[in-house]
């Protein structure tokens, strides 16, 4: 389950996501982020392609 300082952050967005603004917009992935809170299923291919965490979990 996202805890609220994993993804929560703006600080955390840019670090992960350099081009914050230019090829993917702040609202994109501010949807994303509520996605994964509010669907655990989804958490997990939410975090590997924008946050470059690895997932490792038989289930979600």
């Amino acid at each position: 389950m996202l805890r609220a300082d994993d993804i929560g952050g703006l600080g955390c967005w840019i670090k992960a996501n350099p081009l914050l603004g230019v090829t993917i917009t702040s609202a994109y992935l501010a949807l994303q982020v509520k996605q994964a809170r509010d669907i655990p299923a989804k958490a997990n291919g939410i975090r590997r392609p924008h946050f470059c965490e690895w997932a490792d979990a038989e289930s979600a």
